[in-house]
C-alpha cells in the first residue's frame, strides 16, 4: 500500500498533464468532430511564449501566465476555428485528421523559428501564483512532493471540475454536445453553431496552454520533442474515456502517469526488457486499448447525418480528357520517359543524378500511401516503420547472409509485406477470436480514425523497441550496405531505382483499374453494401496491408542502399510517417503523379532551402500548412491543377470556335483577345533572359551576373506590356460592370511598390543596387500585387451581376504569384540583414548566391505562375465577352450577342474547380 501511495504522489502530476491535453482532445472531438493531434503543438507554443515573456523579456510571473494561457492560447484556438476548422465541420474524418497532422508538424517549427531551435533550460514555475515557494517540498505522511507537482495537480483538478460543471449544468454545454452530431441540424433548432464551436475551441486551447506551462518545470526543460510525444500519452488517456467521457479521460491520464512511475519498480531499470518497455509504455497502452477494448472499437466516428447531401468528390483528371487529348498523352508519355532517362544517363550532373535517384526511391515509399490511402480510403501513419522493416531486412540479408543485393531488395519487400499481414491479422483476427469464444459476440473491425491511431502507436513502438534491438539494427550505428556490383556508379544506380519505381507504378495502376481496385472502391463507399454483394472485407484488408507494407519496404530498402547505411532512428524516424502522409495526400494520394511530385518536391525543396541559406523549419512549415489545401481539394493539388488545366484548355478551345463564328458574321466584340496574344509578349522577356543565362553561364564557366543593361533589354518590354495590359483590362472590366475606377487601386499599388523599393534601398537590403533601380522594380511589383486580386474580383462582380452560378476565375488564383513576390522580397531581406546575435556581425545566410541554380529555379517557377495567372485572367475576360456559364451552338450564340452582356448561355461547363 505504501508503495502505491508513493507511485500515486510521484506519478499523478505527470498524469494530470496527460489528462489536461486529453480533455482538450475530447472537448474538441465532442464539439467539432476534429481529433486535434496538434494539441501538443499548441501546448508547446504556449510554454514557449510563457518562457519568452517571463525569462527573456522579464515580465512579472502573473502577467506572463495571463498572456500565455489566458490571452495567447485562447486566441490561437480562436484562429484555428475561424480560419480553418470551421469550414471542415461537414468534412470527412480523413480531411480533419490530415489537417491536424499538418498543424502538428508546422506549429512546433514556427515556434522554433521565432524563439530558437535549442531547448530552453530551467523554465519558470507558476507555483508562486498560488502562494507556494517554487523550491518548497511538502511532506505528506512521509511522502514528499515538490511545489511544481502540487501546483500541477491543483490547477488540473480545478480546470476539470469547472469544465464538468459547465457541461452538466449550462446551456452552452448542452449545445456543445449537440453541435458535434450535426451543425446544420442544430442550426435548424435556432442554435448558433459557429458560436458554440468557437467557445469549445477557445476552452480546449486554453487547456492546452495551461498544460504547456505546467509541463516544462516537471521535466526541467522546454523541448519540442517532449511535447510532440505528449500527444501519444494524451490519446491513450482519452481512449480510456472512449474519446467522449471527460471524467474517465481524467482518470485515464492519472492512471497513465502512475503507471509510468510504477514501471521502473516493477520491471526494473536494467535489462533489455525494461529498457524497451519503459520509453514505449504510452504507445503500448494506446495500442492495446485500441486493439483489445471492444467498446472503443464500437465507438462511432463523428460524422454529419446530412453529409449524404454533399456533392461527391471530383472525378480523376484523366476522365476529363477528350479522345484527342488521350491519344496525344499515350504518344507523348513514352517519348517523355525515354527522353528523361536518356538525359539522366548522359547529360545531368552526378550530383543531380544522386538527388533524383533519392527522390524516386522515396517515391516508391509514397506509392504505398497511394495504395493504402488513395485506393483503400484509410490512413496509415506507420509507413516509415514498414519502410524500416524492409531496410533492415535488406541490410541483414545482404551483409549477414551474403545475399546478392537485388535479391536482398526483394527480401526486404517480402519481409515488410509479411509484417503488414501480421499487423492486420493481429488487430482484426485476435480480437475477433476473443469476441467469438470469450465475449460470445462479434467485434467491430478497427477502421477509420482508430486504425490511424493504432498505426501511429505501432510506429513509435517499433522505433522504441524493435529497431533498437541488437539482433535487428546491430547497434546504434546501424548496418552498412553496398549497392549491386554493376550499379556502383550513380547513373546505373539511378537506372535500377527508376526501373523499380516504374514496376511499382504500373502495379499500382493495374490494381486501381482492376478488380481489386473496384472492390476497394466498394469498401470505401459502404462495407455492409460491399459484403452484401459477396466482397470479403477481411481478405481485402490483408491484401491492402500486405501490398502497402511491401511497397513501403521496397522503398525503404532502396533508401537504405542509396545512403549506404541503415540506422535505427536516423534513417526511418517514426515521425517521418506523418510527414510523408501529409505531403502525399496534399499533392494527390489517388494517382502515381501525386507520389512522384511529392517525392521530387520533398528533395528539391530541401535542396532549395539549403542552397538559399533558409532554415529547414520553413520547408516543414510549408509542408504542414499545405495540408490545409486537402480540405478544399481532397483529390490533391496535382490532380486539381491537372483537371483545371484540362478544363481550361477545353473551354478556350470552345471559345476559339465561337470567336471564329462571330468573325464570320462580323460580330466579334472588340474586348475579345486570344490568350496567346497576351501570354506571348508577357512571357517573351523573362523566357529569353532565362535562356540567355542558361546558355551564357556554361560559356563563361560561372553564373552570369545581373547587369542593368541586360535586364533592360530583356525584361522592360515585357513589363511595360504587362502594365498596359493590366490597366487596360481593369478599364474594360469597369465598363462591363466591374469595380469602379480600378486604375486608382493599380496606381496606388505602384506608388506603394515604389516606396517599398526605396525602403529596400535605404535599408541596404538590395546589395549593389541604385535607388532608381529599386524604385523601378517596385512599381510593377506593386501594380501586379494589386492586380493579382483586383482583376479576378472585377470578373466575379460582373459574373454575379449577370446571374451566373459560378465565376470563370477566383481571387484565390492571385495568391501564388503574390506569394512568390513576397518570398523574393524576403530573400533580398535575408541577403543583407546582419545577425544581431553573431559577434562577428556576419550575414544571416552568408554565402547566399545572387545567382545560380536556386535563383534560376525560383525565377522560372515564378514566371510560370505569373503566366498562368495572366492566361487565366485573359481567358475569363474572353468568357465574359463572348461566352457564359456554358456555350450554345454557334448559330444560337450569334443570335444572342445583341441581347447584351446579361444574355445567359445555358449548357453549363465546368469552370475548373473555381
Amino acid at each position: 500500500m505504501n508503495q502505491f501511495i508513493s507511485w500515486l504522489i510521484e506519478g499523478a502530476p505527470v498524469g494530470c498533464i496527460y489528462a489536461l491535453v486529453a480533455v482538450g482532445l475530447v472537448l474538441t472531438y465532442k464539439t467539432s468532430g476534429v481529433f486535434n493531434l496538434a494539441f501538443s503543438a499548441q501546448a508547446f507554443a504556449s510554454g514557449a511564449v510563457f518562457y519568452e515573456t517571463v525569462v527573456n523579456s522579464h515580465w512579472p510571473l502573473w502577467l506572463g501566465f495571463v498572456f500565455a494561457v489566458l490571452i495567447f492560447s485562447p486566441l490561437l484556438g480562436l484562429l484555428l476555428d475561424r480560419a480553418l476548422f470551421r469550414y471542415m465541420r461537414t468534412a470527412s474524418w480523413q480531411v480533419k485528421l490530415v489537417t491536424a497532422l499538418g498543424l502538428l508538424l508546422a506549429l512546433p517549427e514556427m515556434v522554433k523559428l521565432f524563439f530558437g531551435a535549442q531547448p530552453a533550460e530551467a523554465p519558470p514555475s507558476i507555483a508562486p501564483l498560488i502562494g507556494i515557494d517554487q523550491f518548497k517540498v511538502f511532506d505528506v505522511g512521509g511522502y514528499f512532493i515538490s511545489a511544481d507537482r502540487l501546483t500541477t495537480v491543483v490547477f488540473t483538478v480545478v480546470a476539470v471540475v469547472l469544465l464538468g460543471l459547465m457541461f452538466r449544468f449550462t446551456s452552452i454545454g448542452l449545445q456543445m454536445r449537440a453541435v458535434v452530431e450535426s451543425p446544420r441540424m442544430v442550426e435548424l433548432a435556432g442554435v448558433d453553431a459557429d458560436r458554440v464551436s468557437m467557445t469549445s475551441w477557445i476552452l480546449s486551447s486554453t487547456l492546452a496552454g495551461l498544460a504547456g506551462v505546467l509541463l516544462a518545470p516537471l521535466y526541467f526543460i522546454l523541448d519540442g520533442n517532449t511535447y510532440t510525444l505528449l500527444i501519444i500519452a494524451a490519446i491513450a488517456a482519452a481512449a480510456v474515456g472512449r474519446f467522449v467521457s471527460i471524467p474517465f479521460t481524467l482518470l485515464g491520464g492519472l492512471l497513465l502517469g502512475v503507471g509510468e512511475r510504477a514501471l521502473p519498480d516493477i520491471v526494473g531499470t536494467t535489462g533489455s526488457f525494461a529498457q524497451d518497455v519503459r520509453p514505449s509504455f504510452p504507445f503500448i497502452v494506446l495500442f492495446a486499448l485500441l486493439v483489445f477494448w471492444p467498446r472503443l472499437r464500437e465507438q462511432r466516428v463523428v460524422s454529419d447525418p446530412l453529409s449524404g447531401v454533399d456533392p461527391p468528390p471530383p472525378a480523376m483528371a484523366h476522365e476529363y480528357k477528350d479522345a484527342n487529348l488521350q491519344r496525344m498523352s499515350k504518344i507523348a508519355f513514352p517519348i517523355f520517359i525515354a527522353g528523361f532517362v536518356l538525359v539522366m544517363m548522359t547529360i545531368v550532373s552526378p550530383l543531380w543524378v544522386t538527388r533524383l535517384t533519392d527522390a524516386f526511391a522515396l517515391a516508391v515509399v509514397f506509392l504505398s500511401i497511394t495504395i493504402f490511402t488513395g485506393l483503400g480510403g484509410q490512413i496509415s501513419l506507420a509507413q516509415a516503420s514498414f519502410a524500416a522493416f524492409g531496410g533492415f531486412a535488406m541490410a541483414n540479408a545482404a551483409e549477414q547472409f551474403n545475399v546478392p543485393a537485388l535479391l536482398a531488395l526483394v527480401i526486404g519487400a517480402i519481409v515488410a509485406a509479411i509484417v503488414g499481414a501480421l499487423f492486420v491479422l493481429f488487430i482484426d483476427g485476435l480480437p475477433a477470436l476473443i469476441g467469438r469464444f470469450i465475449l460470445r459476440r462479434p467485434v467491430v473491425r478497427l477502421a477509420g480514425l482508430y486504425l490511424s491511431l493504432a498505426t501511429l502507436a505501432f510506429a513509435f513502438m517499433a522505433e522504441k523497441v524493435i529497431f533498437r534491438r541488437e539482433a535487428i539494427s546491430q547497434g546504434e550505428y546501424g548496418i552498412a550496405v553496398s549497392r549491386p556490383d554493376f550499379a556502383q556508379g550513380d547513373r546505373m544506380w539511378f537506372l535500377v531505382v527508376f526501373i523499380a519505381f516504374a514496376l511499382v507504378a504500373f502495379l499500382v495502376i493495374f490494381i486501381r483499374k482492376g478488380t481489386i481496385g473496384q472492390y476497394l472502391a466498394a469498401l470505401r463507399g459502404s462495407e455492409n453494401a460491399a459484403a452484401s454483394i459477396g466482397i470479403n472485407a477481411t481478405s481485402l484488408r490483408i491484401i491492402l496491408f500486405s501490398l502497402s507494407a511491401g511497397i513501403a519496404g521496397l522503398g525503404g530498402a532502396l533508401i537504405g542502399m542509396a545512403q549506404g547505411r541503415v540506422e535505427p532512428v536516423a534513417t526511418y524516424p517514426a515521425l517521418f510517417g506523418v510527414v510523408w502522409v501529409v505531403l502525399v495526400v496534399t499533392l494527390g494520394s489517388r494517382t502515381v503523379d501525386g507520389a512522384v511530385n511529392a517525392a521530387i518536391g520533398f528533395v528539391v525543396f530541401q535542396w532549395l532551402f539549403e542552397a538559399l541559406g533558409l532554415p529547414p523549419a520553413i520547408a516543414i512549415i510549408g509542408f504542414g500548412f499545405g495540408a490545409i489545401t486537402y480540405a478544399r481539394h481532397p483529390e490533391g493539388i496535382v490532380e486539381f491543377q491537372t483537371r483545371k488545366s484540362i478544363l481550361a484548355t477545353a473551354r478556350q478551345r470552345t471559345l476559339k470556335k465561337r470567336a471564329e463564328e462571330l468573325v464570320r458574321v462580323e460580330k466579334l466584340p472588340t474586348t475579345y483577345r486570344p490568350v496567346w496574344q497576351v501570354v506571348a509578349p508577357v512571357l517573351a522577356g523573362p523566357a529569353l533572359y532565362l535562356l540567355y543565362v542558361l546558355v551564357r553561364s556554361p560559356i563563361q564557366g560561372r553564373w552570369v551576373a545581373i547587369h542593368t543593361v541586360t535586364l533592360l533589354v530583356f525584361l522592360v518590354p515585357s513589363l511595360l506590356f504587362a502594365l498596359v495590359w493590366m490597366f487596360a483590362t481593369s478599364h474594360r472590366l469597369h465598363q462591363a460592370g466591374g469595380v469602379a475606377r480600378g486604375w486608382i487601386y493599380l496606381f496606388a499599388g505602384g506608388v506603394v511598390g515604389a516606396l517599398v523599393g526605396a525602403l529596400f534601398y535605404n535599408q541596404g537590403w538590395v546589395p549593389r543596387a541604385e535607388l532608381l533601380h529599386c524604385v523601378l522594380a517596385g512599381i510593377p511589383a506593386g501594380v501586379a500585387s494589386v492586380a493579382f486580386f483586383l482583376l479576378p474580383v472585377q470578373i466575379n462582380r460582373i459574373a454575379d451581376n449577370r446571374g451566373w452560378l459560378s465565376s470563370p476565375i477566383s481571387w484565390r488564383e492571385g495568391r501564388a504569384p503574390f506569394g512568390f513576390l513576397l518570398f523574393g522580397a524576403f530573400l533580398f531581406f535575408r541577403t543583407s540583414v546582419t545577425d544581431a546575435s553573431s559577434s562577428t556581425g556576419s550575414f544571416i545566410n552568408h554565402g547566399f548566391p545572387p545567382s545560380g541554380w536556386p535563383v534560376f529555379v525560383l525565377v522560372a517557377i515564378f514566371v510560370i505562375t505569373w503566366v498562368q495567372w495572366v492566361a487565366g485572367v485573359q481567358g475569363a475576360s474572353n468568357e465574359l465577352a463572348i461566352g457564359g456559364e456554358g456555350f450554345e451552338s454557334p448559330d444560337e450564340s450569334v443570335s444572342n450577342i445583341d441581347e447584351g452582356p446579361s444574355a445567359s448561355i445555358p449548357a453549363q461547363i465546368d469552370s475548373g474547380g473555381v
